[in-house]
């Protein structure tokens, strides 16, 4: 049986044929192509966003320098009221030449060096005191409705169909940052004896210092000893009053900087 083909279907053939080279053509040679210039127009506004957002940096650059500056100055002139970083037998060098300059001498000196940074609450009828009751008041009764609203935002995005890792990185509050001070103390405990009118004198130029010493505490005691010792056996007795003072020296650990110097 021999079968002959008739025009309709040598037309049909070559539409076919035309249909399959256009597929062929939109396929492998446009589609690439309109993808590439999607891909490359989101690249040219990936890179305007980057490029507005230096512009911008780059205005507030003298800006943050002014600031930066007057922080600088700042830090400066806090660090200035600060001891530097000492060793014990800095501080035991600091103190009895101290003690001498004020016509005492020393019975005991004894030093605890701190073994991490000072964590120190305010006085508690200080300025500073009132400001963080206040804020911890404030944490307190927002805290309930803060949950509140978290908790309708998440009902909400579950009904709609989940939540995205963003969205729970948005709700789950992150950690506080810790903030390194480079404020060390260490604790002093000295027993003099000399003048009292010297004492007072030494309590008092300490607590009215302008560097950072702190005056935790102080006692008196009476110190009793023996003098003029004859062959007789005959002395005298000889009583002094005994100063116990514990002190706290607040000292500045410097902080390497890390950018290369020149």
């Amino acid at each position: 049986m021999k079968l002959e083909m008739t025009q309709k279907d040598k037309n049909l053939l070559i539409m076919l044929s035309i249909f399959v080279i256009v597929v062929c053509i939109g396929y492998w040679g446009i589609f690439p192509v309109v993808k590439g210039i999607v891909k490359t127009n989101k690249e040219i506004e990936t890179q305007k966003e980057t490029q507005e957002k230096n512009e911008l940096k780059l205005i507030q650059v003298p800006m943050l320098e002014i600031d930066n500056e007057q922080l600088s100055d700042q830090i400066q002139g806090v660090r200035e009221s600060f001891f530097p970083m000492m060793e014990s037998a800095e501080i035991d060098k600091y103190f009895t030449e101290l003690v001498l300059g004020y016509n005492l001498y020393s019975y005991d000196l004894s030093i605890q060096m701190p073994q991490e940074e000072t964590a120190l609450d305010p006085y508690v009828y200080s300025k500073r005191a009132a400001e963080l009751a206040a804020q911890e008041e404030t944490e307190t009764t927002e805290a309930p409705q803060g949950a509140k609203a978290e908790r309708a935002e998440i009902e909400a995005a579950e009904e709609s169909g989940g939540m995205s890792t963003d969205n729970m990185s948005d709700l789950i509050p992150m950690p506080d940052e810790e903030v390194t001070t480079g404020i060390y103390n260490a604790t002093i405990t000295l027993r003099l004896g000399g003048k009292e009118s010297d004492l007072l004198r030494l309590i008092e130029d300490l607590s009215n210092s302008d560097k950072k010493i702190r005056v935790c505490n102080y006692s008196w005691s009476e110190e009793r000893s023996i003098t003029n010792l004859t062959e007789e056996g005959e002395y005298d007795l000889k009583t002094e009053r005994v100063l116990t003072l514990t002190l706290e020296v607040y000292m500045y650990e410097e902080v390497p900087d890390d950018g290369n110097a020149q």
